[in-house]
């Protein structure tokens, strides 16, 4: 056994039966001296140019089919952004990256966080009652022991308890900070699934190629892969001239409410609106779209509302049943809702026309119809050849899925209340108030049918007269389309010049969408410029929220990278 491989194994035993304080905070030394005033000058000079006129690149080095200029305009490139400011010891950090020696010690670095089962369940009571909150207290211990020079050398405050929100406090307080997210919690692992699974869920098993277990292709990766890259960083005696901050919330995959949503306002009440420079959190990742490698940060979010639908009509013994009971009812409702779909859209408000623009101009095997129908902005055409994938199909309009019915207690008794929980992820182009128009404008007819009193998100009737039972609508959770983040700011320039530097150089950046919601949407109030990216390749092969979830080790590492390497490169942008 390897002494690291004893070091990681002592430290998740001790997390598991030890709880400690959070440490305090010692200032470091000012080993490093990262800028001097001459250089401040050349590199704001150099790098204003290179956000202000973005470089395409044309040259061998891409790898890819030229195509006509018409095309390749849609989806421009910025040249790869390595960090002008280096040392002998962040040098030997990117030696270290590409070593087999590294590559073992990280795998065991995420194996470790994965071996911490930080299940999260939908019906988790308040922090501090519910013992099943009580496994976050070891997963911070084993942060605590795996990474010691970030517990040294950077803030640690918990907010709601298990929230962690790190500081690593820069030397120039008026440039915004950086802030980093990832998750502690993951979903739940049914317990009939687990004879499925190649290795145990929670044993973290390392092979040749990948780290296996519940949470380590979401998002432990992106997580252990930050602090890697901090403490990495802190070897090698380097001192940040702008904030870096680390938010880790412990409740995403139920919303976030309690993570998240609690350290959101706690963050704006230190810092105040529009106090962060950009922020990264989980996301879409790297993979090959029709034959170009395409890294896919996120730039929107669908907007989400469940509605719940209920019938309520008079009980009675099931010999004597009226026409239609209320399940009847409500299954007439759940067709008709269902069949009553949103048109497809593809407009220049969705982040997915982005992604297609770049794969016709850069993808040699997108179909010849799909790059002519976009290359023309013949959207409709477009979105109809694009909606043959299901996947496709719901970035591009509003979802409908009935999740969630029940009603009746009895065999022989006609059931007074029949229920049906319809899930909607909303359309960037549109809002929540358009699911609530359509439902009461479909509805409204089948109330009248079936003589029901109509309550349409409201507890007023839509008329006085007196009737055999209530149709009523109500919402639960409801969320607005995401504002969609800029791609013509020095953060995204920013963002995709590393990634070039860190990955392929034939690797083409595209804005993107995903049919989910993160973490983020808890701190619109921060900045325009949130990206959601998992700086992986095919994390999504990674059977994700299924049996044998797993995580690339090369893959991981060059995350590792990505991160090391976006930390140093915004030290150098001073355009906010």
């Amino acid at each position: 056994m390897e002494d690291y491989e004893k070091f990681d194994a002592v430290h998740i035993e001790a997390a598991l039966t030890e709880q400690e304080p959070a440490p305090k905070w010692t200032k470091p030394k000012k080993r490093f001296g990262f800028l001097k005033a001459a250089t401040i000058g050349l590199a704001s000079l150099g790098f204003a140019y290179w956000v202000i006129a973005p470089i395409l690149e044309t040259d061998a080095a891409m790898d890819r089919v030229a195509l006509d200029s018409a095309a390749v305009k849609l989806c421009p490139q910025v040249s790869a952004l390595a960090p002008n400011h280096t040392s002998k010891a962040l040098e030997h950090n990117l030696k270290l990256l590409a070593s087999s020696e590294y590559r073992n010690k990280s795998a065991h670095y995420l194996s470790g966080a994965v071996q911490i089962p930080t299940q999260s369940f939908d019906d988790l009571g308040p922090v501090g009652e519910d013992d099943r909150w009580d496994v976050f207290y070891p997963f911070a211990k084993w942060l605590k022991n795996t990474f010691p020079e970030v517990h040294k050398h950077l803030t640690l405050e918990k907010v709601n308890t298990h929230g962690l929100v790190y500081t690593w406090k820069g030397t120039n307080e008026t440039l915004k900070p950086l802030l980093l997210m990832a998750h502690q919690d993951t979903v739940p692992v049914p317990k009939q699934t687990l004879d499925k699974w190649t290795h145990d869920p929670w044993s973290g098993h390392i092979d040749d190629t990948y780290v296996y277990g519940r949470g380590s292709s979401d998002c432990k990766n992106n997580l252990v892969g930050i602090m890697e890259a901090v403490s990495l960083l802190l070897n090698a005696s380097f001192t940040p001239t702008r904030t870096i901050l680390l938010s880790f919330g412990f409740d995403e995959e139920i919303s976030g409410y309690k993570g998240a949503g609690t350290i959101a306002p706690w963050l704006e009440e230190k810092l105040g609106k529009d106090s962060l420079f950009m922020i990264l959190d989980e996301g879409s990742d790297i993979k090959e779209i029709y034959g170009a490698l395409v890294a896919l940060p996120g730039t929107g979010e669908k907007g989400y509302i469940d509605v719940k639908i209920t019938v309520n009509t008079p009980g009675g013994h099931s010999s004597i049943p009226p026409p239609h009971t209320s399940i009847g009812m409500l299954a007439e409702i759940i067709t008709i809702v269902e069949a009553d779909t949103y048109d497809l859209l593809l407009t220049p408000a969705n982040p997915f026309l982005g992604t297609m623009q770049c794969a016709a101009a850069h993808s040699p095997d997108i179909p010849s119809s799909l790059r002519d129908a976009i290359v023309s902005n013949d959207l409709q055409d477009a979105a109809e050849i694009l909606a043959g994938d299901r996947a496709n199909e719901y970035l591009m309009k509003t979802s409908i899925a009935a999740d969630v019915a029940y009603g009746g207690v009895k065999v022989n008794a006609l059931p007074e209340e029949a229920v049906v929980v319809v899930n909607h992820r909303v359309a960037v182009e549109g809002r929540t108030q358009d699911v609530k128009d359509k439902l009461t404008r479909i509805l409204e007819p089948i109330a009248k049918k079936h003589n029901l009193t109509f309550l349409p998100f409201t507890d007023k009737p839509t008329d006085k007269d007196s009737h055999f039972g209530t149709l009523r609508i109500e919402t639960d959770r409801v969320l607005e389309p995401a504002p969609t983040s800029p791609l013509n700011s020095s953060a995204w320039s920013l963002l995709s010049g590393t990634i070039r530097h860190v990955f392929p150089p034939s690797t083409i950046v595209a804005p993107s969408i995903m049919t989910g919601n993160t973490d983020t949407k808890y701190f619109w109030n921060f900045t325009r410029n949130i990206y959601r990216f998992g700086p992986f390749r095919d994390m999504w092969k990674g059977n994700i929220h299924t049996v044998d979830e797993k995580a690339s080790v090369k893959g991981h590492v060059e995350g590792v990278k990505f991160y090391h390497e976006l930390i140093r490169n915004v030290q150098e942008v001073y355009a906010e």
